[in-house]
């Protein structure tokens, strides 16, 4: 297999990778990467992982935020994150991100898009998120998780705004990077 550098627009010469351990049934989604070799000799690896994805806050029409806690393994701690996933087959974003809510909350509001294209990851990855809030919402059945997300022990949790803006404050550490992006610009427009 011949492999193919390229010249990005700041000069830097990006290699295409696979990781060692390309074929392994066991990894469905981790299968490529690129070097990107700087000046000076040094070396920046990434995943390509050339998703989007979709994030959602929910927020009720009592004002409670619903945040979802989960294990998070490679950090080994629990954080409090976005309800959020792929597209599956030929679905639409918006359509995605409400499946997505219903399937790891329970929970079913109006979206509105917060931030289009955020690279959740940028230093490690090539994934973006377009992040929701879904406001006015109910709960309308009990999350339905897949066998991944209860291993992980994904849980809604219940907050109120000051709250919210309590765990902001403080720089909570178990906040995933899309959530505080979604509660700083929410914060930033007098909506939190």
């Amino acid at each position: 297999r011949k492999t193919v550098s390229s010249r990005s627009s700041s000069g830097i010469t990006v290699f295409p990778s696979t990781t060692c351990a390309l074929g392994d049934p066991r990894l469905k989604h981790l299968t490529r990467g690129r070097i990107y070799f700087l000046p000076g000799g040094h070396q920046w690896d990434a995943v390509d992982y050339p998703r989007i994805f979709v994030a959602t806050l929910p927020i009720t029409a009592q004002q409670t935020i619903i945040l979802l806690e989960q294990e998070r393994f490679p950090v080994e701690r629990r954080m409090l994150l976005l309800a959020g996933g792929a597209p599956e087959g030929d679905e639409n974003l918006e359509s995605a991100a409400q499946r997505e809510l219903l399937e790891e909350s329970g929970y079913q509001g109006t979206l509105e898009l917060l931030i289009k294209g955020f690279a959740q990851h940028a230093a490690a990855n090539t994934a973006t998120a377009n992040i929701y809030v879904a406001w006015d919402c109910q709960r309308i059945s009990e999350p339905k998780l897949d066998e991944v997300e209860k291993i992980a022990g994904l849980r809604p949790l219940e907050f109120t705004r000051q709250q919210v803006r309590n765990l902001l404050a403080r720089g909570d550490p178990r906040l995933d990077s899309t959530l505080f992006a979604a509660l700083c610009v929410l914060m930033a427009q007098g909506r939190l």
